[in-house]
């Protein structure tokens, strides 16, 4: 038997299909790049353009429901130090807590926004305590009880003096002064109660910090959180 020979018509054939697999691997690897590396690419540039923002617990709970996640990536923080820590490192561009910052965490090097006033209990020694706790403690302050009754239940023990040195000059051990953020110092003990949600947001001072010349867009998120967490508190009492 003659051994057969491919045509000339049959090489053109296979020739043509060749050609037509290479031009439709092609196309598959363009496919491929546009939806998948270009797709990533895209997508980083995105998050890259967003504001980092991190946010301690009560926070992030309680007053970041306004914020438009298309614009802000909220990283959770474990508390105020780690967050202050993140925006000192670079890691985040604005850190959003619950208390002001102390001189050792890098104050000095910070823009700060206080998006309200408020209260905060003190006392000989830092410590946290149950919610419950307080219808039984003795609160030592100078600010009118009309001004506090919601913060603290009706139960509770209340001896009212002069002044804030006054009343933290006659503190007992297991006392809490009651004070206005505006009278805190890094020298001073915090007492925080807390539930079983994590710490009471209204013995909290809002607070935001970012690089020490602040952007417009941080003023602008400063002001847009400042009105939130006053509706919010509002709505509360």
């Amino acid at each position: 038997m003659k051994p057969k020979f491919p045509t000339q018509n049959s090489l053109n054939r296979q020739t043509i299909n060749f050609s037509a697999f290479r031009i439709s691997l092609f196309f598959f690897f363009v496919l491929f790049a546009s939806t998948g590396k270009g797709a990533d690419t895209c997508n980083t540039a995105q998050d890259s353009a967003k504001i980092r923002l991190g946010a301690c617990p009560t926070m992030l709970h309680n007053y970041t429901d306004c914020l438009d996640t298309s614009l802000i990536t909220i990283i959770p923080m474990d508390n105020t130090s780690q967050a202050l820590a993140a925006l000192k490192s670079g890691r985040i561009e604005v850190a959003f807590v619950g208390r002001p910052a102390r001189e050792k965490e890098g104050r000095d090097q910070f823009h700060e926004f206080q998006l309200c006033e408020g209260f905060t209990l003190v006392g000989k020694t830092p410590k946290m305590i149950d919610q419950s706790d307080l219808r039984t403690m003795h609160i030592r302050t100078s600010i009118d009880t009309t001004r506090i009754r919601t913060l603290l239940p009706e139960s509770v023990s209340i001896t009212l003096y002069a002044s804030t040195a006054e009343a933290l000059h006659h503190a007992q051990t297991n006392d809490a002064v009651l004070i206005p953020w505006s009278e805190y110092a890094d020298t001073l003990s915090l007492v925080i109660p807390h539930d079983n949600k994590g710490k009471i947001p209204a013995f909290r001072l809002p607070s935001l910090y970012c690089s020490k010349q602040p952007e417009k867009e941080y003023q602008n998120l400063a002001a847009q959180l400042s009105r939130f967490v006053k509706n919010t508190r509002s709505s509360h009492d």
